[in-house]
């Protein structure tokens, strides 16, 4: 696998990951995700390689003890190299220590 690391995307950097989520040209759908990203209620996360963006996910809290998780998705020319299994044990390992119960997708 590939040696990289996974971080907390700010909303300034979400035109990085456009090689793999494909909203770049929705324009409501970037201004929710940027909304949300600003107001805590959607945190998404990228894996990073050189600071190129191949990879994500999203988190959004739906009560105390449940977590959305979606949008997971890994450029194709990254794909069946761990990547999407390192981000899922991530996601569930990040909804264990912040006390959520339940992942739903």
């Amino acid at each position: 696998m590939l040696t990289g690391e996974i971080v907390k995307l700010r909303p300034e950097n979400l035109n990085k990951c456009f090689s793999f989520w494909d909203f770049e040209k929705d324009e409501v759908k970037k201004k929710r995700i940027v909304d949300e990203i600003n107001a805590n209620i959607r945190m998404m996360f990228v894996y990073a390689v050189n600071d190129e963006y191949v990879a994500g996910f999203s988190l959004k809290p739906i009560n105390e003890i449940q977590i959305y998780f979606a949008y997971l998705v890994v450029r194709e020319d990254m794909r069946n190299q761990g990547i999407g299994s390192l981000l899922i044990d991530y996601a569930v390992t990040y909804a264990k220590q912040n006390k959520y119960k339940e992942i739903s997708s």
